[in-house]
Parts: C-alpha cells; structure tokens; sequence
C-alpha cells in the first residue's frame, strides 16, 4: 500500500553514560545499546508487557511506552525502532464522545478493552547511528511522533536494564532494582560515578530563523499554534480559561487533543525574540506546536517549524494490522528513499 511518510530528524546528543561535567561518552553508542534492547526484549518468555523500562508515577504525562518490535539492516547499519505507547483507560475501558454533540449535551460512549490488551497507538523510530541521527515518522494525519516516550524509555533501559547495569533486585519491592553502578563491558571495571543518559535534538537548518532574527524590526504580529493535552490538568486549567474567554463553558471531552491557534501584536527586541526562539527550539517537532511572526510587507508568516529538518515521501509500505505498519517493509522503503529523506539535512 503506498501511503505518505512524513519525517522529523533529530540529533543524538547523548547515549551512554558519562562522568559529571563531561559531554563525551565514558562506553555506551545508540548501536551498542540499540543492540543490547534487542536482546533484552528478545528474552524467552518475555512479553509485551515486560519491556516498559520505567515505572509510571500518579502525576506522570507520560504513560507506558513498550518495545514493539526492533530490525536492523545490515548492510546499512540502519535500525527501526518500533514501540507502543499508552494512552489513558479507566478501568478498563476508553471514552470517547461523539462528534455532532452540542454545546452543553456532550455524549460519551465508554469503549470496554478487550481483557488483557493495551490502548495506546504505535509509532517508528528511523536510526542511522553512521550518521548520529534519528527520525521520527508518522503516517496520516496522526500528529503525535512519540518523541518523548522515546527518550523517556532509552533513559530508562540505559538506568536499570542494558548490559551495563550492576544490580540486584530489592526483595522489599518487587520489580524493583538496587543500581550499584555500572560496567565497562570491555575492561569489566565497574564505577558508581558514571550517570545514564539519552539525549537528542530536533535538526534545525539555520536559514529561516536566521531570516527571523534578521529582519526583527519588520516583526509586527506573533502567530502561536499549539496542541493541549486535556488530561493534563494545568492545559485543561488554560483551555478552560480560553473558552470562557469565548462564553463556551463547556469542559473538554476525555481524551481530547485540543488544537489552539492564538495571534497578538508584538514587536519585539533582540534578546526577547531570541528568548522566544531558544524556548521553543527546547520542544519543538511538529506543525502544531510552533510560532510564526508576521513581518510588515509580508502577507506570508514565517514560521519556526520551516527551519526542521524534515520531508516527506511516499512509500510503499505493508500493515501488521489496522495500527502497526510491518517493520521490515518499512524500513526498506525508508532504506530505498534514503537519499530523498536525507537531503533535507544541511550537513
């Protein structure tokens, strides 16, 4: 089936551990340790379930991320990353309400799970560690990339799981483990003054923010886009506020992403407009978390997201089923348009 793949590029920063002040690696590699999960998750016996890398707290956004499925090609050294990603249920069963309510006359229909099963959506990771690099990909009009998820469960595995980790189970916790330290897999000389980490960056090609700092005195307007997640309190807390602003008091459906657009006059000096940039470029990756600036003379605004590095292409992919795309299928049509997806990239 041919469908369209849309990429997002990003920078490993980190992977590995490291000594206190120190940005180069004392051991660890995304190859190494992509190698490493492979095994783990390839465990016999091992199932779905077992392969979250991280314990879940009561105010975590972040839910559940599992190791779904994890290919290498040889020849290119390339890897895909397959994982699942949890999304809320209440007891057993997901809302979801229909969409001709009216304001004030919501309907919500109470979906049960089937026994045992997961809710949650799949999402790839594209790894090219020749190249230090990674890209997220998403298919359709499916907005979340599982970034986050990501860098939260490789900073999980790379703390308690991979082959690094001296350990021992706590007997007062079960599932838990006491770190004493970590091992040098070539030396065998273990140190407790090493931390994990797993680190990464969206690629950014310098031209349009460059153009946006240099034309600052045109700036007369600032556009901000924005997803919010309702089950986050504090974005509920302001989505409401938007919409009583508006005279719509209606609280937000369950399990809704809210896309807000949002623009105000602004005119803004050197170190403000740069504070503005320096904090988005912290979480940007996608067309609906970005800011775009109207400049005088100019119909056209000239968004941050333009500097990603990111393409889009259509491949000819295989499903699993209706959710999970066949791992092998797409990382050879990622391997067969390589050169397409990487010219993005100003190197």
């Amino acid at each position: 089936m041919i469908e369209e793949a849309k990429v997002n590029f990003y920078r490993i920063n980190k992977c590995g551990y490291y000594e206190r002040g120190n940005d180069i690696n004392s051991f660890g590699g995304i190859e190494n340790i992509l190698d490493q999960l492979f095994r783990w998750a390839s465990q016999d016996d091992f199932t779905l379930n077992d392969s979250c890398t991280y314990e879940v707290l009561d105010d975590d956004q972040i839910l559940r991320t599992f190791c779904c499925n994890l290919i290498n090609e040889k020849n290119t050294g390339d890897y895909l990353l397959t994982t699942w990603n949890e999304t809320p249920s209440n007891e057993g069963r997901v809302a979801s309400i229909e969409a001709n309510s009216t304001l004030g006359h919501s309907t919500v229909h109470m979906n049960a799970l089937p026994e045992g099963t997961i809710p949650g959506y799949a999402t790839y990771f594209w790894f090219l560690p020749q190249n230090n690099i990674f890209a997220t990909i998403r298919f359709g009009s499916r907005t979340l990339n599982g970034h986050k998820n990501l860098v939260k469960y490789l900073n999980g595995f790379l703390d308690v799981f991979s082959d690094h980790v001296v350990k021992e189970e706590d007997p007062a916790m079960d599932g838990h483990y006491a770190v004493h330290g970590y091992r040098d897999l070539l030396t065998g000389e273990v140190t407790d003054t090493l931390y994990p980490a797993f680190a990464s960056s969206p690629i950014r090609n310098p031209g349009e923010i460059n153009y946006i700092k240099d034309n600052r005195v045109r700036i007369r307007k600032m556009i901000r886009k924005t997803t919010l997640d309702v089950n986050v309190q504090a974005e509920v807390e302001f989505y409401q506020r938007l919409l009583n602003r508006f005279g719509l008091g209606e609280p937000p459906a369950p399990d809704m992403h809210a896309k807000i657009e949002y623009n105000m006059p602004f005119e803004p000096g050197t170190g403000e407009l740069d504070e503005i940039i320096d904090n988005w470029n912290e979480t940007a990756g996608g067309t609906w978390n970005d800011i775009g600036f109207k400049m005088e003379g100019d119909p056209q605004p000239k968004w941050l997201s333009n500097s990603l590095a990111k393409a889009s292409q259509t491949v000819d992919i295989e499903k699993d089923n209706d959710e999970v795309i066949n791992a092998e299928s797409l990382l050879g049509a990622l391997i067969e348009n390589r050169d397409a997806f990487l010219e993005v990239i100003e190197w």
